[in-house]
């Protein structure tokens, strides 16, 4: 657990097209997690889930504001 008492809920990956959508790597078996509206936080940024569906093994999740660019400057994120 981060020292600042946060919990890990995934881990953002690579975009997936062209429209913002990234791929993100659920830690939790909390689905919820993702919910449209959720609030969650990344290199410190607070990011919302504005949709998120499950795709194989991992989950494709558009967060609000975000482009491909975005998404590659977020990959990695925890």
């Amino acid at each position: 657990m981060p020292a600042d008492g946060r919990l890990i809920v995934g881990r953002i990956g690579r975009p997936h097209g062209v429209r913002g959508e990234c791929y993100v790597d659920l830690l939790t078996d909390r689905e919820d997690r993702l919910a449209v509206g959720a609030r969650l936080w990344a290199k410190d940024r607070e990011i919302v889930v504005a949709a998120a569906r499950p795709h194989n093994a991992r989950w494709l999740v558009t967060f609000e504001g975000f482009d491909r660019t975005l998404c590659e400057r977020m990959t990695g994120a925890e």
